[in-house]
């Protein structure tokens, strides 16, 4: 016992008191120390976060199975509140254990009823590998639900060969690791590549696919006239007749929440290839109303004007909704992708040049505004990389044009971690790529993210790899070590 209880009324306490020193040492990546901290299931019922926690350090320490497995016992025998269940099935689902969650939803009679459980539901069926659960998870969802609205291929089409296209010569991303680096990571990014380069070894090719007289709400959830979830993101719909709101036609569903600009490029944009076809003509794209200003700005300059998008803040009822199949790795289908980003590369190298910007061949992407991860010394990284020719632009203060025409003309692209690396989007099949990578415990995934577009578009990719101190206020990073990359790359 790690904290002394003198009666039950005291395991509140003792619980907060557990959670605020795991949660510190969390924060400095001591993720082995925090498991005595949160492995003690007395305290879980008066403070679930501490079983949330106890799984991600689990699977940071690399002893995910066993704690699933705890963590899982203990959700199916207890009486938690149905949303606090379905957060430790979330994690439980970080882990992969598909089965362990499904013994878990199928399990509990008030879960039916929640929001989340449909796209619980949909996660399992998504990730698990097994047959014979796949098959169990439908046919209760059949008896439960009645049998889901089904997609049917649309007479829409991406202009893509049936076949998987050959990527030629493939390049390997180049890591330069820091000796302050845990090997924890070299191992991880080896396992993440390898299973990215299965991903593209086994995907499909970009299809679309289309829903026929659903609602869809601003969040992309969709249902039917008599109320059956086709897509549910865990948020309870209003009931509905299609007089109640406006109908569109044809619909485009190009919804999502966007934190940054990464994931609308590579998740959303370049689904909508297919629009710039006659055939789509008359396709409305919905848009979330309080999306970020550079989903709609992308899309004109790709030429899709504001007159084929619908700004959506409450449900519509479409006649045809259309939706795209494509996935990361359905880039390696370049050719599906490709219509919307060259032609809104062109418009936007047209409309630099009319402002009269000037492309630099040696860019460097500048964090010198960043409020996270910002580099302490940063101007004098600046200096040395403009005594190599490189110029430094601030992204932030840039036009949206101008920041893919500067990307598109660059011949070598410097920046450390961060948005304007999505941009690598729009770089020309020469281009090499050098990114200053922070790396610590819990974001190796995410992390890699430009190394596997890199990968997709089979750039150059270069990365010197640090860990900075946890909570630092600044991130000061080796300059020299990644300055001999950069010069490895101009050679």
């Amino acid at each position: 016992m790690l904290f002394s209880r003198g009666n039950a009324k005291n395991v509140a306490l003792d619980a907060r008191n557990a959670l605020k020193k795991a949660r510190r040492i969390a924060a400095e990546g001591r993720w082995r120390s925090v498991l005595p901290l949160t492995r003690d299931e007395a305290l879980w019922g008066a403070e679930p976060r501490l079983a949330e926690l106890h799984l991600i350090a689990a699977r940071e320490a690399g002893e995910r199975e066993s704690a699933a497995a705890q963590v899982a016992r203990f959700v199916a025998a207890s009486t938690l509140d149905p949303t606090i269940k379905f957060v430790l099935m979330r994690e439980l689902l970080v882990t992969n254990d598909t089965a362990s969650t499904w013994a878990i939803l199928g399990a509990d009679d008030r879960l039916l009823s929640h929001p989340l459980f449909l796209k619980t539901a949909n996660r399992i069926l998504a990730q698990t590998s097994s047959k014979t659960e796949k098959a169990d998870v439908r046919a209760f969802l059949r008896r439960t639900f009645g049998r889901p609205e089904p997609a049917r291929p649309s007479l829409l089409r991406f202009d893509v060969a049936a076949t998987r296209p050959d990527l030629g010569p493939v390049r390997t991303p180049q890591f330069t690791w820091s000796a302050d680096v845990s090997p924890d990571h070299q191992t991880r990014w080896a396992a993440t590549e390898a299973s990215f380069r299965h991903l593209l070894d086994i995907g499909r090719a970009p299809r679309l696919v289309e829903f026929s007289n659903v609602f869809i709400d601003p969040i992309g959830q969709i249902w039917t006239e008599d109320g059956r979830m086709v897509k549910s993101k865990g948020v309870a719909t209003p009931t509905l007749s299609r007089s109640d709101v406006r109908t569109v036609p044809v619909a485009f569903n190009a919804l999502g929440y966007t934190k940054g600009i990464f994931h609308w490029l590579t998740d959303r944009f370049v689904n909508t290839s297919f629009l710039l076809e006659p055939a789509a003509a008359d396709v409305t794209v919905l848009l979330r109303a309080t999306a970020p200003a550079f989903e709609a700005a992308s899309l004109a300059l790709a030429g899709i004007g504001a007159d084929r998008v619908l700004m959506l803040s409450e449900p519509v009822f479409c006649e045809r909704l259309v939706l795209a199949r494509v996935g990361f790795a359905g880039l390696r289908w370049w050719g599906g992708a490709a219509p919307t980003v060259l032609a809104a590369a062109e418009a936007a190298a047209a409309a630099a040049e009319q402002d009269g910007f000037s492309a630099p061949r040696r860019l460097y992407i500048s964090r010198r505004d960043a409020t996270r991860r910002a580099i302490d010394g940063e101007d004098r990284l600046e200096a040395a990389l403009e005594s190599r020719g490189f110029t430094p632009l601030l992204f932030s203060k840039l036009p949206f044009a101008h920041q893919i025409a500067a990307a598109m003309a660059a011949d070598v692209i410097v920046a450390p971690h961060g948005a304007g690396l999505s941009h690598i989007l729009f770089a020309k099949p020469t281009a090499r790529i050098v990114e200053l990578l922070p790396v610590s415990p819990g974001t190796h995934h995410l992390r890699f993210n430009y190394a596997k577009l890199s990968i997709l578009r089979n750039l150059d990719y270069r990365a010197f790899v640090e860990e900075p101190p946890v909570k630092a206020a600044l991130w000061r990073p080796d300059i020299p070590a990644l300055l001999k990359v950069v010069d490895g790359a101009l050679h």
